[in-house]
């Protein structure tokens, strides 16, 4: 059985979300590849290091153990990346990156080491279905999840969690984290007030506001939000054709509000 006061962060960042767990009274092994963000970090944590509160694994999830080169984004430290091709593309919009010789490690031995989570949240830049296609093979599996949406992959992942015995979905916006409201009385953990800033994955587990859908629904919306970015893209095409990109950019964010936002998609099992 998952054990409930155990959170699983993968992609721990700057512990935006891991602070939340913590106040929430959950036990949280985070992972994250950037040294740089796992010194400041536990410098900060000391206390529940020390308590056995917070576990940090300074470590890339990969295929494999091993060594491997890590993509550090100088200017937005949560888009690094093991991927060259991810990170082309943000250095096309003008972003810098420098190499980082990192540990590469392997999902599965995450879940070996520390158990099955009450809650697993993944936000690793190109590397979420590593984590998931982890979770299906396992014998137990976490009562929830989230990651972020990549709408070229999505299908692909939903069929690993549809496999893996998924039963309900939710897609959640992230420009609205910031105006979410944990329930008091709490229905994970203690309660804590969140205050949460734009690229948190916010609440979880049975505290989100929306339905959970089957995986047929959340397909059908899924599909809705990517045919926006699709006519989103030929308007903008056409518009650098004939000279009226910022005409179209208002048009855009009147008429297609979706390709304003990103998304994670939160997970039930069982």
């Amino acid at each position: 059985m998952p054990s409930r006061d155990l959170i699983i962060d993968v992609g721990m960042n700057k512990a935006e979300d891991t602070a939340f767990y913590l106040a929430k009274g959950f036990r949280v092994v985070a992972v994250e590849a950037n040294p740089q963000a796992c010194a400041e970090v536990a410098a900060r944590y000391e206390a529940d290091i020390s308590s056995g509160k917070l576990t940090i694994i300074n470590a890339a999830i990969f295929e494999r153990s091993g060594e491997l080169t890590f993509y550090r984004n100088v200017d937005q430290p949560a888009r690094s990346t093991l991927y060259p091709d991810l990170m082309a593309q943000w250095v096309a919009s003008g972003e810098r990156f420098e190499e980082v010789r990192v540990a590469g490690i392997t999902f599965s031995d995450v879940l070996r080491t520390y158990g099955t989570p009450r809650y697993l949240k993944i936000d690793i830049e190109g590397a979420d279905k590593l984590c998931i296609e982890a979770v299906a093979r396992a014998d137990e599996k976490p009562d929830y999840l989230s990651f972020e949406v990549d709408f070229r992959t999505l299908n692909a992942v939903l069929d690993v969690c549809g496999a893996g015995g998924a039963t309900a979905y939710q897609f959640v916006s992230q420009m609205k984290v910031p105006e979410q409201l944990p329930p008091q009385p709490p229905k994970e953990g203690s309660y804590a007030s969140g205050d949460f800033e734009v690229g948190c994955t916010g609440l979880f587990g049975a505290e989100l506001p929306d339905a959970w859908v089957t995986l047929a629904e959340l397909r059908r919306q899924g599909a809705a939000i990517a045919a926006q970015h699709r006519a989103a893209g030929a308007v903008r095409a056409l518009a650098g054709v004939v000279g009226a990109r910022r005409q179209a950019d208002e048009f855009v964010k009147r008429a297609m509000p979706k390709t304003a936002d990103w998304y994670d998609v939160h997970v039930r099992f069982g």
